[in-house]
């Protein structure tokens, strides 16, 4: 009896808090990590990570990845560096994250974006930033920024949500 009381206890102090929930890119459905609501916290599974990479961003110079939560959304943010002209730039890819069951600190989202902040504008050595930044908005991307001189161009192609 004490067991059965030992296991109960623990199934209600821990069982009942402790839930993750799958995270995906909005736009394919590839799960590529979890998220706690009892932390508000993105886990990314670098296994599922990698094999994505490796398929959407097949033959491109990645640099980097992370997950970016904040005010409800969230997105998968790529570096991506590319070279024009014996110069090399950066770029980077911002994509809608959907959680596989909505909370009111991460709920699903109704439109899923691609966002891309290029520091090189495709090839612009005039304008060429090498410190841009998505620019936010209560945690949504508005735009793109350089935090320096130059310039970043802005891109955004919104996709179809895989609901």
């Amino acid at each position: 009896m004490k067991t059965i009381s030992f296991f109960l206890f623990l199934f209600l102090a821990y069982g009942c808090t402790y839930s993750q929930i799958k995270v995906s890119i909005a736009s394919s459905g590839t799960i590529v990590g979890t998220y706690d609501p009892n932390t508000d916290v993105i886990t990314l599974n670098n296994t599922a990570v990698s094999d994505y990479i490796a398929t959407k961003y097949s033959g491109q110079n990645v640099q980097g990845y992370h997950s970016e939560k904040e005010g409800g959304f969230a997105y998968f943010v790529v570096n991506v560096n590319y070279t024009v002209n014996d110069t090399t730039y950066t770029k980077i890819v911002a994509e809608t994250l959907s959680p596989d069951s909505g909370t009111s600190q991460f709920p699903i989202p109704e439109d899923c974006e691609e966002h891309t902040c290029d520091g090189g504008c495709g090839g612009n050595k005039i304008t060429y930033c090498s410190h841009c930044q998505f620019e936010k908005e209560k945690g949504k991307i508005i735009g793109c920024k350089c935090r320096e001189t130059g310039f970043c161009c802005h891109t955004v192609k919104t996709v179809p949500c895989n609901k």
